[in-house]
């Protein structure tokens, strides 16, 4: 089976141009959310967020939020890696400017979504 301790798994394939699967970014539309189980719900406890990577949960219930994309990169001129390795980048939609910042998330009425 492909699942488990031991999965077995096809043989690897060689091509020429290397196989490149990366997942387009998308997110939510306005009211979806995801199903949760039996006797839970689902909210968004803060929204605007620029590529949220890390959470914290301080002990008082706060959260820091880790929003950064990637360093910068230096611009090295044309080459073909650089024009796929872009284009994946747009894909996942990470070709932006990073926020690089920690942002502090405080639901300071108890109503589930963060109002500082």
């Amino acid at each position: 089976s492909g699942y488990g301790p031991n999965p077995t798994l096809p043989k690897p394939t060689s091509t020429l141009i290397p196989t490149v699967n990366v997942a387009e970014a998308t997110g939510w539309q306005k009211g979806d959310m995801p199903t949760p189980a039996k006797g839970l719900r689902v909210t968004a406890f803060a929204t605007g967020l620029d590529h949220p990577r890390w959470l914290h949960v301080l002990p008082n219930g706060d959260v820091l939020v880790a929003e950064t994309n990637a360093p910068a990169k230096h611009d090295d001129g044309f080459s073909l890696r650089k024009l796929f390795m872009n284009q994946a980048m747009k894909r996942a939609g990470a070709a932006t400017i990073s926020a690089n910042r920690i942002t502090l998330l405080r639901d300071t009425n108890g109503d589930g979504v963060a109002d500082v």
